[in-house]
């Protein structure tokens, strides 16, 4: 990557990425705060059915999304098999033995993977930048990997080749196996060491082939942007939204949606379904594990919206394109 496409970059400010809607970073007190305060109990492992039923490619004019774990999903569509933010490791930290640790196997092993053609990661923090799930997937696949600006390095780092890594700022565009894969904005933030913080790019993934499309919201506040790439893009068929990690929203909330947020995404973008993530493997945040689940249900039924769900490990959604 090079150091002038940053420079160049209109969504770089004083040598660090912007939002759209920017908002101030936390003060080491304010994380100090967040550590010490009120953590709903988790429990400690939840046993689920991982499936091993997924083919190695879908039948033309057919589609696939398959849930996996937290941000990790397994879209496949055309002769493209795409996977998001890969985390197949105990735990979602720099470290093997401390750090937030998961209570439920990923709902498709890596190892009942059909081949991989695409990697994308939102972000690099390590609940969607995990480097082992990355190492695995390169040693088996090979894959192409999309990243934001800024990002080639840390793959380069685990061992990926330079020519197997896209870097894209938000909004331009790759295609692959003539599917068309935009990097579009979210509202987050980005920091993989102490010293780091918003020097790579982070965002969502916009997938579009033939007229069928999917959108991964990535790690995000709510905001204006998932209006703009409604109109820059067009309506999802399928989008991908996060509705976990928000508690206390005083730190929150800025960065990530509480379910009450996730249907308003949900009603900008104008999806034919939308499906939760982001919730239930790994404690984050204050919330209990069931609470953004129970939300959702609570909220759609009153407002009498049928097309919002939030999904098991290994579920299956599938269709005509």
């Amino acid at each position: 990557m090079e150091d002038s496409k940053v420079e160049q970059s209109p969504n770089v400010k004083d040598g660090k990425f912007q939002n759209i809607e920017p908002f101030p970073e936390k003060k080491f007190s304010d994380v100090l705060k967040f550590w010490w305060g009120k953590w709903e109990k988790w429990p400690k492992w939840i046993e689920v059915d991982q499936n091993r039923s997924i083919p190695n490619l879908v039948p033309e004019g057919e589609y696939q999304v398959s849930f996996i774990t937290h941000a990790s999903f397994l879209i496949q569509l055309g002769n493209l098999n795409i996977i998001t933010d890969p985390h197949f490791t105990e735990r979602s930290s720099p470290f093997s033995f401390v750090g937030p640790k998961r209570v439920h196997l990923p709902g498709i092993a890596l190892d009942d993977l059909p081949k991989i053609d695409l990697v994308f990661i939102s972000h690099n923090h390590f609940d969607h930048m995990d480097e082992a799930s990355i190492k695995m997937l390169n040693d088996k696949f090979k894959p192409k990997f999309l990243v934001g600006l800024a990002n080639a390095h840390y793959l380069k780092d685990f061992g990926v080749d330079s020519d197997q890594i896209i870097e894209l700022d938000w909004w331009e565009k790759t295609t692959v196996k003539e599917v068309d894969l935009y990097f579009t904005p979210a509202k987050h933030w980005s920091r993989r060491g102490m010293f780091d913080t918003n020097q790579a790019l982070w965002g969502a993934l916009f997938v579009k082939y033939k007229n069928f499309s999917v959108y991964h919201a990535g790690d995000t506040g709510y905001g204006k942007h998932f209006q703009l790439t409604k109109s820059k893009l067009g309506r999802p068929n399928i989008a991908l939204l996060p509705i976990g990690a928000y508690e206390p929203r005083s730190f929150m909330k800025d960065q990530h949606m509480n379910p009450d947020d996730s249907i308003k995404a949900h009603k900008d973008l104008e999806p034919d379904l939308s499906i939760g993530m982001h919730f239930g493997s790994f404690q984050l945040t204050y919330e209990g594990r069931d609470a953004p689940v129970q939300w959702i249900e609570k909220k759609t039924k009153e407002l009498k919206i049928d097309n919002f769900t939030s999904p098991i490990p290994g579920q299956i959604f599938k269709g005509n394109l």
